[in-house]
Formats: structure tokens, sequence, C-alpha cells
């Protein structure tokens, strides 16, 4: 439940002016102790289910504290004669009304609902039968009731509505994000991969760099792929966006696509087992392939050492280098976009 800090000192405020009044008006019609001690029950009762379903939630301490309620306002009828209205706790059942229907979802709130106004309404019934006057001050109830739980619906469409403009927003940001990323990177990696192509059919890779490069641009363009689909449905299981981070092929088929010249790559056996979780092989992979890109920007030339062990079923990722070579040429820089 949302509520804004003015929605919250109104609450407080017409709970508190409410329970004083009323309470104050029921003991000065029944100065006894049995008027004290009915109020002094009902009230508990009424504050346990207030706390409860301010929280957000029916729970069985809430049905406890409309129980205390009910057992306080019988107590209240006992005496035929003169029963007591604690009209102070009937005032916090009309406020307990319109709260849970500000969040009402499910069967138990809604019976919460109707138990909260029955317990507002309910317990002036035996002094109207003495007074036919007070039937209408039990209708004025009865309409308060109605009136919270009618502003509590309300405020919980207005909230539905605001998460549901949310989720737009967030879905048409998603979309344009997706666009962008298959307009652009994906067309330019498409191109990257084309020229390696071109360059391997032309006979141009005798040390198999655009190979390499070939496969690294497939390899981006299936993560693209995958990114572009999570974002556009939002619903969807997100897919691994490493096609061979996860499934049968296993971390060291994986990561053997990442090794090549100066980059060696050791995986113990046991982290290659099939009990690792896919997405701890994913989180494997991609940590992997920053080290190794960090190696290259910030040593160009060191040879690099990727070791992969595990120890108390957690997986241990190690990747070293032996700093800048002198002379070697410059490793590669981001880009970085001026206004």
């Amino acid at each position: 439940m949302i509520m804004t800090r003015a929605n919250r000192i109104t609450i407080v405020v017409l709970l508190v002016a409410g329970w004083c009044l009323g309470t104050l008006l029921s003991i000065s019609a029944e100065p006894s102790l049995l008027g004290i001690v009915v109020n002094a029950v009902g009230t508990a009762g009424a504050v346990i289910t207030l706390m409860v379903v301010l929280r957000g939630g029916v729970t069985p301490w809430a049905w406890a504290g409309c129980v205390l309620a009910v057992v306080a306002c019988a107590l209240g009828s006992f005496v035929p004669e003169s029963p007591v209205w604690p009209a102070g706790v009937c005032w916090v059942f009309v406020i307990i009304a319109g709260i849970v229907a500000s969040y009402a979802d499910t069967v138990l709130d809604g019976a919460m609902e109707v138990v909260a106004g029955g317990i507002a309404v309910l317990p002036l019934v035996p002094l109207a039968r003495l007074d036919a006057t007070l039937w209408i001050v039990c209708a004025l109830v009865a309409g308060a009731v109605n009136v919270s739980i009618m502003f509590g619906h309300r405020h919980r469409t207005a909230e539905r509505r605001l998460v549901q403009a949310r989720t737009e927003v967030a879905m048409a940001e998603r979309t344009a994000m997706a666009r962008e990323l298959h307009d652009v990177i994906a067309h330019e990696v498409t191109g990257i991969v084309v020229l390696a192509q071109a360059g391997i059919a032309a006979g141009a890779d005798p040390h198999g760099v655009l190979a390499r490069i070939e496969r690294s641009g497939a390899r981006a363009l299936t993560d693209i792929r995958a990114m572009v689909d999570t974002l556009r449905d939002a619903s969807a299981a997100a897919p691994a966006r490493a096609p061979s981070a996860s499934g049968a092929s296993g971390l060291g088929a994986t990561l053997a696509g990442l090794a090549d010249d100066g980059v060696a790559v050791a995986v113990a056996p046991e982290a290659d087992a099939d009990d690792v979780p896919d997405l701890v092989r994913l989180v494997a992979h991609r940590i992997i392939a920053e080290g190794i890109t960090n190696a290259r920007r910030h040593a160009p030339g060191s040879p690099v050492q990727v070791t992969v062990g595990r120890s108390d079923g957690a997986l241990d990722v190690d990747v070293t280098d032996d700093g800048a070579v002198a002379g070697a040429p410059p490793g590669p820089v981001r880009a970085v976009a001026r206004a």
C-alpha cells in the first residue's frame, strides 16, 4: 500500500479524534466499571488489528484483534437495560475497513472488510432496539463504513493504474534499448564478422587471427540477440547470453574459445563437473572474459594465465599477467563519446 504523508496524517487525525470523542461519549453515557472495561478491551483489540493491517496484510493476529473487540462488544451488551456502545472502538474499525480496502486482493482481505464493517455497526444495534431514534445513527455509521471502503478501493485502483503506467514506461524504455542495441551494435558487429569471413575466403588469414575474430563476433551476435529478445519480452525467461557458457559443452569448452596466443587456460576437472550450475558457469565465463580484456588493455604483450579451480563447492577464478612488455603494441582502449 502506497500512502503519501498527507494520507498518513489524515488517517492519524481521524483515528485519534474519532476514538477520543467516541470513547468519551461511551464512558459518559455509562460511567461504570463495565463501561471502562468494555472500552479498554475493545480498544486493545482494535489497536492490534489496526497495527497488523497497516503492515499491508491480514494475519491471524488481525483476526485475534477482531475476536477481542467482538468479546468486548458482547460484554457491553450483556446488560439488556443499559448496553454499552464503545463508539471509539467502532470508529477505529470504520477506518480499518477502509485501510484493508486500499490493498484488498484476496478473499481474506474481503472477509476482513466485512468483519471490520460489522464490528463498526452491530454494537449499536442493542441500543437502537431500546431507542428507535438511534437507528438513524446506526445508518450513519453504516454509511461511514461504506464511504471508508469506497475511498480505500479508489486508492487501490489509483495504485494499480500507477503500477501499470510505470510498467508501460519501463517496457517502452526496454523496447527502445532493444531497438538501439539491434540497429546499432548488432549491425556493426555483423559488419566485422562479414569482413573477417571475407578475409578468410580470400586466404588472408595465415595465423588464424581473422578466424578468431569471426568466432568472437559470432558469439557477440548471439549474445546481442539474446539480450534483445529479453528486453523486448519482459515476461520471458532470460536465456543464457553466452551460448556455450552453460549446457552440455561445459565450462572448459567455453573457455577454450577465449584462449589464443599469449592466453593459457587451465580448468580443473572438478570445476568442469556436471553439478556446476549453469548460472555459475555463465558468471565465471563473463568474469574471465573481462579479466582477459583488462589484461590486454593494461598489460599489452604479457602472457595471461587463466586458472579455474573449485573448493568448498565454489569456483575459484584467477586471471593473472606479468605486466606490460616494453615495446609491445598498445592494448585496445575504450571508445569515449564526446558531446
